[in-house]
């Protein structure tokens, strides 16, 4: 397949620094600093080193500060606990470089004024909270160096996009598996907060701040058994309005997310795909949907009601890149069922073999080669973007 590269070596940094939303700001020196945290949290650090196989958080970021992720954190009248009303991002960190977070906060910052909820940090805050975490659950690779990149050293506070305490997530193994580089998953959850009225709009409602909860784990990347043999799907009975409002939104309201993977679960597969009110393909529980026809990627549009993922967008981005023709187009079960191969993207997941439908085999009912390839790629992008945000920037 055109367009691999070896992560690491000087034609994988420009290939990284080629590709959207990865170059280092003007003047960057390429060297992190680590966000100084309070004697608790630098202790945790130090020790969680030895519990990763757990993937217990110990600390969460709670609306402005590190708080023990064991103790009540919530009120019982916080909206987001009475009615699932708030929104999240799910994003995958390599490094301490949060892959994409550009486009997760301006989808979270999307979601949020659609429904009126009103953050209280500005994008700024929410990385110095994301490195502050991640360097407090020893999950910012801060105890290795960064390959050829050299060794760490104390970083800069600025938090511009191809960035240091944002972009990155590599798919390593997890157990057992190079903890070091700081492999993780960040959550971003927000709720519209705590209100003393009850109802769907009570009376203090503008009054009310939103809370801001922040949550990262180690990294753990699909079983390899799942990779070798493919997710195995069903249709779901949940249906999806495309011309809903809500249809783009990554709301906490998961109900018929849970409910379509309790589908799958009891019919012996790995997850469901939602249809729209018309029998067209939208997504599955949480991640987009391509299928491979020759050398051309199909994917639904978002007229399919679909959550537009970041992995999604980086394949429309680069597809042609790597060698692949790509198209939005209204897919059905049996365009899914006609197709050399399928596959699942997400952030956290990566690109994951889709290969059976309902009991029927997509293509050969093995993972395909370019689904196989294009994981690949995705994974050794992640792995330069991790690389490059430690790269000096030569002085113009």
């Amino acid at each position: 397949m055109a367009g691999r590269f070896t992560p690491g070596s000087s034609s994988a940094r420009a290939r990284a620094s080629a590709m959207p939303g990865v170059g280092l700001s003007r003047g960057s020196t390429g060297r992190r600093r680590r966000p100084r945290l309070d004697r608790a949290a630098s202790g945790a650090a130090r020790s969680v080193a030895v519990r990763h196989h757990e993937a217990v958080p110990t600390w969460i970021w709670l609306d402005g500060r590190l708080v023990d992720a064991h103790a009540p954190h919530l009120s019982v009248s916080d909206r987001g606990f009475q009615l699932g009303d708030g929104i999240f991002e799910t994003a995958r960190s390599r490094r301490g470089v949060v892959i994409e977070l550009d486009e997760h906060l301006e989808r979270l910052r999307e979601s949020a004024g659609a429904l009126d909820i009103e953050l209280p940090f500005d994008d700024d805050a929410l990385v110095a909270a994301i490195a502050e975490l991640l360097a407090a659950e020893g999950l910012d690779g801060s105890g290795t160096d960064a390959g050829d990149a050299g060794p760490r050293a104390e970083p800069d506070d600025s938090a511009n996009a191809g960035h240091r305490a944002q972009p990155g997530n590599a798919a390593a193994a997890f157990a057992g598996q190079r903890a070091e580089f700081g492999d993780a998953a960040v959550r971003i959850t927000v709720s519209r907060g705590p209100t003393d009225g009850r109802g769907l709009l009570p009376p203090d409602l503008a009054s009310v701040r939103a809370t801001v909860a922040i949550q990262a784990w180690p990294h753990v990347p699909p079983a390899d058994d799942l990779l070798r043999r493919g997710v195995r799907a069903i249709a779901s009975g949940i249906r999806r309005d495309p011309g809903s409002p809500l249809a783009g939104i990554k709301s906490t309201s998961r109900a018929d997310h849970v409910f379509a993977r309790f589908e799958a679960a009891r019919a012996g597969a790995d997850d469901a795909l939602l249809l729209t009110t018309d029998g067209a393909i939208s997504e599955a529980t949480a991640a987009n949907i391509f299928v491979v026809a020759g050398a051309t990627l199909g994917t639904p549009p978002t007229t399919a009601g679909i959550l537009v993922g970041t992995t999604r967008t980086w394949l429309l981005r680069h597809a042609a890149a790597l060698g692949l023709e790509v198209a939005e187009v209204e897919l059905r079960p049996a365009h899914l069922l006609a197709a050399d191969e399928a596959f699942l993207t997400s952030s956290v997941a990566g690109i994951v073999p889709l290969t059976s439908y309902d009991g029927r085999p997509i293509g050969s009912g093995r993972p395909g080669p370019r689904t196989l390839a294009l994981r690949q790629a995705r994974e050794e992008w992640i792995e330069a973007m991790s690389l490059a945000a430690f790269i000096e920037e030569p002085a113009p």
